[in-house]
């Protein structure tokens, strides 16, 4: 601190015996850090200070010129600053006028240059904080405004979204379907019970001794075929279906057994054997009304429910699906996490649903579309079908068309046209969403409609919502609901969340409830909730407890206790602990505990379970339950065979991944080939995004499986054990697979080399100030076959360098983004790069036009 104020006092003294005239008594010139908005930042730019006065004053012109402001004009002689500054730099896109009158008191002239007091700048321009530290010669200032580097980078993001958009959607279309393979198949065998085999008085059954069940997938006829059937001890087919993804713009077609999604306000079945064209793959759905999230997943995974990283309820999918109920928000910005286990106890799938994520809407003129088009396990004929259209960016509008049947006995159809429209605010503070729903019932005599109406507002810490539902008589019916108002308010203070609300329901009487909800997040693996709830109309109260524990990655407990007033006499109460300890790949135990007493009853019921895996595929669970009073001792084994490798070291759990192999060897001669006399590698860790894969064999050859399909991968590896002059080949690694099938993926290291040089400008032509000007503003790009590989902004004295180039020919391209009129002697400048060198001499001269 104490060199940066002497070398301030010398540069003071020596300024004092230079430039005396033009410099208002008591100021002295020096240095300061000027940083703009954390984007712009030069450690020696020029001010004047008035050490009386202890104010700082800046060149005006050169603060323009260093945040590349251009349209403001200085006229020195009238003692005005005026001009007009674009829209493209302001977020509401309109364009500001600037006019300032200057004064001797605030600012002077030196050197031809209007020098104003750094406090002056937001009457000039909008500029929101000013903030200059003499300890540390230290000039802050944040402009309302973008930056020019700022909208540079914005339209360099744009224009890499959408270069990175249409090379993964060329990269899919790249990718070579087949015909025919031989896929991937997956044995499970479940013994429910074994001790059953060691009981002789129980009278023997074929299930007694498991079940096996077979899934099967392959890529067929330019699609992808899945079936799964029972094979033992009776032969049935669950479901077999063929998929082609991404056929329409993003559609994909489904052949075969699938489901109906997003038919929540019908009793009607899901599941359906006929055609489907939807979004993706199976979604997970958030049902504002019920508090629901539900989805698709196939039986016996294990879905965990997490909110804000905190589990609060996990399940076993039935019937291919899941479905958790009554959820309570704690506030707009929740987070859950849907975390999917398979029977091996080992995570496949994390999903993550936000409150407003405004999937709903599209952008002004797009248009989706969605068709279901099938039959029950009944033969009941299902069809559905909804067009959406993006009217506003902030306003869309769905059509949606239903014909059902109803489960029950009466065997009742659903013909309703449906009708959405949504809505939001484009403030980013306090953004509002609302959603109506009008319901035509095309079946009824008489018109009968049902309207849902929702509104979502958030207000700094609040969040507001309400709901109204108005149900048709046939609806009001089979809900036993006419008419519902729900209103909810929830805010935040420290570690306390709370929510109050009011829910008015009318069906036959009018219930009116309240209810009072309070979470504490105490530590971060730690939240304790009570809920409180009051229904005016028969003096019912109930108070729910809950102590939920994430506290690692793998241990999991809830506790809670809820309990029911009914005219101020306890009626309903009800104790609950469940605890859950997962294991982690190479542990070989995991465990559960539950337990469960109603005082009313006295009832206790409780449950325990352990889990030993001998391999990842093989497991045996030890499960007592008191309400059967009887121990079970569960026998389970799977195994995923490549068909295309059957001898291949598996670790997957799902036939519908893919795999990969290949190698990685030096490739000196930069053809990215293995040639005879190239070594090849081992002992060498192989990473799919961040995690790793494994390492390579002895003679460098790798085997990685259980690879998400249709998704662009980038192989990547550990240089730990390798000469660090080694480097992967540019765009080397970077592929998609097909489900159940693999490919080829070799990983060629070569040497990397080095190129530098620097740009000289002529003596003469420039003032020394001029040159560093021009420096700071000069960028030296590195192009290979017309695209630009790296950037390199030049130092101070105009070198340049570029590291870890790979072989090939290369141009080097000089770029000055300043407003000088200059003269590159040459613009471009070609470099052949062979493996291990280092290239320097490279000069780029200037000079003036």
């Amino acid at each position: 601190m104490k060199i940066k104020k002497y070398l301030f006092i010398l540069l003071f003294l020596f300024n004092i015996l230079t430039f005396a005239d033009g410099i208002p008594q008591n100021f002295e010139e020096g240095y300061m850090l000027i940083d703009v908005k954390n984007k712009l930042k030069d450690p020696f730019f020029g001010v004047f200070l008035n050490y009386e006065t202890e104010k700082v004053y800046i060149g005006l012109r050169n603060f323009l010129d260093f945040i590349e402001l251009s349209g403001i004009e200085i006229d020195k002689k009238e003692k005005v600053v005026s001009g007009k500054l674009k829209a493209e730099f302001f977020r509401n896109k309109r364009e500001k006028s600037v006019y300032w009158k200057f004064d001797d008191d605030r600012s002077f002239i030196k050197n031809n240059e209007l020098y104003i007091e750094v406090g002056s700048l937001p009457e000039i321009l909008p500029i929101t904080n000013v903030k200059w530290d003499l300890d540390d010669y230290r000039l802050t200032i944040y402009p309302n405004f973008y930056l020019s580097i700022e909208l540079r980078e914005k339209a360099k993001k744009r224009r890499n979204k959408i270069r990175k958009k249409k090379r993964e959607k060329k990269k899919k279309e790249d990718i070579e379907k087949k015909l025919l393979s031989l896929g991937m198949v997956k044995l499970k065998y479940n013994a429910d019970d074994i001790l059953k085999w060691f009981d002789q008085e129980k009278e023997e059954h074929k299930e007694d001794y498991g079940k096996l069940d077979i899934d099967y997938r392959t890529p067929l006829l330019y699609g992808d075929f899945a079936a799964s059937f029972k094979a033992y001890p009776e032969y049935e087919l669950n479901y077999w279906r063929m998929n082609y993804p991404d056929v329409f713009e993003g559609k994909t077609i489904e052949i075969g057994d699938t489901y109906l999604q997003g038919n929540n306000l019908f009793d009607a079945s899901s599941q359906i054997s006929g055609i489907v064209i939807k979004e993706s793959k199976y979604k997970t759905y958030y049902d504002r009304g019920k508090n629901n999230i539900s989805g698709f997943v196939p039986n016996g995974i294990t879905v965990e429910l997490y909110q804000n990283k905190i589990l609060i309820d996990y399940q076993e999918a039935e019937d291919n699906s899941y479905e958790f109920e009554n959820i309570e928000l704690i506030s707009y910005s929740d987070t859950f996490i849907l975390k999917f286990y398979d029977q091996r106890g080992l995570l496949v799938e994390e999903r993550k649903i936000k409150i407003l994520s405004g999937k709903e809407f599209l952008n002004e003129g797009s248009y989706d579309y969605n068709l279901y088009l099938g039959e029950t396990k009944q033969s009941e004929k299902h069809l559905a079908l909804d067009i959406s259209y993006g009217i506003l960016d902030n306003l869309s509008y769905k059509l949606g068309g239903w014909s059902l049947n109803h489960e029950s006995e009466k065997k009742k159809k659903y013909n309703v046209l449906e009708n959405n429209f949504y809505w939001r605010t484009q403030s980013i503070k306090h953004p509002l969403k609302m959603k109506f729903q009008w319901d035509y019932d095309l079946d009824s005599d008489k018109r009968q409609d049902t309207y849902l109406g929702d509104l979502m507002l958030k207000l700094g810490s609040f969040d507001l919502d309400l709901r109204f539902e108005h149900y048709s008589k046939r609806f009001s019916e089979e809900k036993n609901l006419d008419k519902k108002y729900e209103a909810n308010l929830r805010g935040r203070y420290k570690k306390l969340n709370y929510t109050i609300g009011m829910d008015i329901e009318e069906y036959l009487e009018k219930k009116i409830e309240y209810k009072v909800d309070l979470s504490y997040r105490v530590a971060k693996p730690l939240r304790f909730s009570i809920k409180n709830k009051y229904e005016e109309k028969n003096s019912k109260y109930g108070m729910d407890l809950n102590i939920n524990y994430s506290g690692s990655k793998t241990l999991n407990l809830i506790l809670g206790t809820s309990h029911d007033w009914e005219n101020g006499k306890i009626i309903e109460e009800n104790y609950k602990l469940k605890v859950n300890k997962r294991r982690k790949r190479g542990q070989r135990l995991s465990y559960g505990a539950g337990i469960d007493y109603n005082p009313k009853t006295e009832e206790i019921r409780y449950s325990i379970d352990f889990t030993y895996y001998f391999t990842d595929d093989v497991s045996t669970l030890f499960n007592y339950e008191s309400s059967r009073d009887n121990i079970k001792m569960n026998f389970y084994g799977e195994k995923v065979v490549n068909l295309e490798k059957p001898f291949a070291k598996t670790k997957t759990g799902n036939p519908e991944t893919s795999w990969i192999e290949g190698l990685v060897f030096l490739d000196s001669n930069g053809n990215r080939k293995k040639d005879k006399d190239e070594e090849c590698f081992k002992d060498v860790e192989i990473f799919i995004g961040n995690k790793s894969k494994g390492l390579t064999e002895n003679n460098g050859k790798f085997y990685i499986d259980g690879i998400q399909p249709y998704k662009i991968q980038q192989l990547d590896i550990s240089y730990e054990n390798l000469d660090p002059m080694l480097s992967m080949a540019e765009g080397s690694g970077k592929f998609i697979a097909l489900p159940a099938s693999g490919k080829e993926i070799h990983i060629p290291l070569t040497p990397i080399s080095s190129i530098a040089g620097d740009i000289f400008i002529e003596n003469g032509n420039f003032s020394e100030d001029e040159k560093e000007d021009i420096l700071k503003k000069i960028e030296i790009h590195l192009v290979h076959k017309g695209k630009i590989i790296k950037s390199f902004k030049s130092e101070m004295d105009g070198f340049f360098m570029f590291e870890d180039v790979q072989p090939g020919e290369y141009v080097l391209k000089i770029e000055y983004k300043g407003e000088k009129e200059i003269n590159f002697k040459d613009n471009e400048l070609p470099v052949i790069v062979k493996s291990g060198d280092f290239y320097d001499g490279f000069v780029f001269g200037i000079g003036k036009l």
